[in-house]
């Protein structure tokens, strides 16, 4: 399998009208080989909040910057790290 260094603090947010205010989040990933724990902070209006995902790297899209990661529940997730986003969905360009 291709490699794809995800390893980092990735920061972003976007402002929410309905938080009235800016929503902010920080991914915090570690890895080791395959293996990958997600520490994903999530500040809104109310105190912050951590949520953490323990999981493999599955496949990887180096040309994309793209891994997708199988957490240990088999919840299939996506992270780019241009967009520095994790998410469910399959980035479209990986469709090309």
């Amino acid at each position: 399998m291709d490699e794809l260094d995800i390893a980092g603090v990735y920061e972003r947010g976007q402002f929410d009208k309905d938080a009235q205010g800016w929503c902010g989040e920080v991914l915090r990933i570690t890895q080791e080989g395959e293996r990958v724990t997600i520490v994903r902070e999530l500040h809104d209006a109310g105190p912050g909040r951590e949520v953490v995902y323990v999981g493999r790297v599955t496949e990887v899209h180096p040309a994309h910057e793209v891994a997708q990661i199988t957490l240990d529940d088999a919840t299939v997730v996506y992270f780019s790290r241009r967009a520095r986003h994790l998410g469910p969905v399959r980035p479209a360009a990986l469709d090309d």
